[in-house]
């Protein structure tokens, strides 16, 4: 079956089509909807004492720095995962979030 999800041999990669960088910049719809998923769960990032900041968008690849708490919790990859899943929901597309991590303290960058 081929479509919009499944190449001919099955599921596409979700890095598939990477094509480099992407400006990150607000008149790109997909750093727009980046942005509102990210704006959406920051709360809860900030309520146990960390932060997440889109730092850019290459391709299908949706990288992302976590700061403070966030930076070192064990739940980062379910919360993480959480962000893809409402990403993915916004851009229609798959898209795989990648994670950094900042020993910087949020609000002190």
């Amino acid at each position: 079956m081929t479509d919009a999800k499944h190449g001919p041999k099955g599921p596409r990669d979700p890095h598939e089509g990477d094509t480099g960088n992407e400006p990150a910049s607000g008149d790109d719809p997909r750093h727009t909807a980046v942005e509102a998923a990210i704006a959406e769960l920051r709360p809860i990032f900030r309520g146990d004492g960390g932060d997440i900041r889109l730092q850019s968008i290459q391709g299908r690849r949706v990288y992302v720095e976590l700061s403070g708490a966030c930076a070192g919790c064990a739940l980062a990859g379910m919360t993480i995962g959480g962000l893809q899943e409402r990403i993915v929901e916004r851009l229609g597309e798959s898209v795989w979030v990648v994670p950094s991590l900042s020993a910087t303290p949020p609000g002190q960058r």
